[in-house]
């Protein structure tokens, strides 16, 4: 069974970039431009790992990341937070999140990035 992975970004054609690289190495991918029920989300994919856009409406990847990490069903759940920010260390921190990736970003790097996530929580 294919990995899920719930994709967020407001960039419509960076979701389909990530859609494309993703489904293209087996994983089944869904993808949103609102993280506001970012739980309600989980509780219908069930996914595998996010990868999370810090600029995203309606409250941000940073506070979204940190609704996952919070909650006794999702916490496990790894979640990459990519940004064009140059501090995207500090906010993968202030998040929790289990990774970080700067934008733009390489296809090798996307999937190296995911790769990671999946290992590491398994």
């Amino acid at each position: 069974m294919a990995s899920k992975i719930l994709v967020y970004d407001d960039d419509s054609d960076i979701l389909e970039i990530c859609k494309y690289i993703l489904e293209s190495r087996g994983y089944e991918v869904f993808t949103r431009q609102t993280c506001g029920q970012v739980l309600d989300d989980l509780k219908e994919v069930r996914p595998d790992a996010v990868i999370m856009d810090n600029w995203i409406p309606t409250i941000g990847g940073v506070r979204a990341t940190q609704l996952i990490k919070q909650d006794e069903e999702f916490f496990k759940t790894p979640v990459l937070l990519f940004t064009a920010s140059k501090n995207a260390q500090a906010l993968a921190i202030e998040g929790g999140a289990d990774d970080y990736m700067e934008k733009p970003f390489s296809l090798k790097a996307m999937e190296e990035a995911v790769k990671r996530l999946l290992s590491a929580s398994n």
